[in-house]
């Protein structure tokens, strides 16, 4: 947000560098959520069972 800041300052373009901010944030977001969902069905043990 610090650096939108900055180039909107710049250019008084605060729409365009806080909608490519929130974007970002959104698809950094996702990311992090589909990784952690991988990684939490992986170390799962919930209705696992013990031998084979």
């Amino acid at each position: 947000m610090g650096i939108s800041r900055i180039i909107a300052n710049d250019g008084y373009q605060f729409l365009e560098t806080y909608l490519v901010s929130a974007l970002i944030y959104w698809l950094l977001s996702i990311v992090f959520e589909l990784a952690f969902a991988l990684l939490e069905k992986r170390v799962s043990v919930y209705g696992r069972t013990l031998g084979r």
